[in-house]
């Protein structure tokens, strides 16, 4: 019935590496039913690292500019011009950051790739609702466009019946 079922789909374009789950199969919210492969997960976690590298020269620029102002090396202005680009460089990590979460990567993840400096093409797709999955709509190692359908999961005690029939068959139905 209406609002009983959900499509998942994915936010970020990719191979499917795999699929956990096959229908009939229950899965429980923050279940991981698939895993992709995306190149343009690579290219977020890229543009992150070198925001984080941005973001840790900026702050010792700040640093170095403090002290010089202390023993008049350099003016206000100065140091106020490397407080506005630490804070750029702030903003333009926390964002990307936000993005990479809100494109599915868990937070174990991203901290893996800070700490280690690797990427990681893996994403991670996880079911939003308990439920069942009813449809699979795609196959393992098949190429995804951003936001195509992966499955459906629903609840299968709101399902209903659509029959269509002509009017003079009806009164064979029974439930």
């Amino acid at each position: 019935s209406p609002g009983s079922t959900l499509v998942l789909k994915t936010i970020a374009a990719g191979r499917v590496e795999s699929l956990d789950v096959a229908p009939g199969e229950r899965v429980s919210r923050g279940q991981q039913v698939a895993t992709l492969h995306s190149h343009e997960m690579l290219t977020m976690q890229s543009e992150l690292l070198l925001a984080l590298d941005r973001l840790k020269m900026a702050e010792q620029r700040v640093e170095a500019a403090r002290e010089l102002l202390a023993i008049e090396g350099i003016s206000r202005l100065e140091l106020e011009r490397r407080e506005q680009e630490f804070l750029s460089a702030r903003l333009l990590f926390s964002t990307l950051r936000e993005e990479l979460l809100d494109h599915g990567l868990p937070e174990s993840s991203l901290e893996q790739i800070l700490e280690g400096q690797r990427l990681d093409p893996h994403l991670p797709v996880t079911s939003p609702v308990d439920g069942v999955v009813l449809e699979v709509s795609v196959q393992e190692q098949e190429w995804l466009q951003s936001f195509a359908p992966l499955m459906v999961v629903g609840d299968p005690a709101r399902i209903e019946l659509e029959l269509q029939l002509a009017p003079e068959q009806a009164t064979s139905v029974t439930v």
